[in-house]
């Protein structure tokens, strides 16, 4: 006679990954909310980058001045619900922005910090290159990814 073997039992989703990282790319930038802030220390540089962006369709919720300053192309500050809309973000920098994830922001809007080290966004073709080095993006540690987009 066979011995009954217990099946371990597997918890819902929803238990096993309490954080769902969406690490979906959108297939636009219209698709994309973000909030510009000026970090480099030159008057009018945020106001221009968030020009910029609009013209390549992203939708600009934003423009502002930052207290800290920062040396860098950029900073992409973005939470759980933004990992594949940030990374479509860093393509547009050449993939040369820091990315800053906070596993506690909410919403799906990326904070574009622009830095000293930024001169200018890249080409479309740029940004499709940059984005095949980039790669898909993958869920960062305390998340799951999710693709929702």
């Amino acid at each position: 006679m066979p011995v009954p073997v217990e099946k371990p039992s597997v918890p819902p989703p929803s238990e096993v990954c309490a954080i769902r990282a969406d690490i979906a790319v959108p297939p636009s930038e219209g698709d994309v909310e973000v909030a510009v802030f000026n970090g480099s220390g030159v008057t009018g540089l945020g106001q221009s980058l968030g020009a910029d962006m609009a013209a390549r369709g992203f939708k600009v919720v934003k423009v502002a001045s930052e207290r800290n300053r920062s040396d860098a192309v950029a900073v992409l500050r973005f939470g759980p619900a933004a990992v594949g809309r940030a990374t479509l973000v860093n393509a547009h920098f050449l993939g040369r922005a820091q990315p800053r994830f906070d596993i506690a922001r909410q919403g799906k809007t990326v904070d574009v910090v622009v830095g000293a080290g930024y001169r200018q966004l890249a080409s479309t073709t740029e940004k499709n290159q940059a984005l095949a080095m980039i790669g898909l993006p993958q869920a960062p540690p305390g998340t799951c990814a999710d693709v929702q987009s």
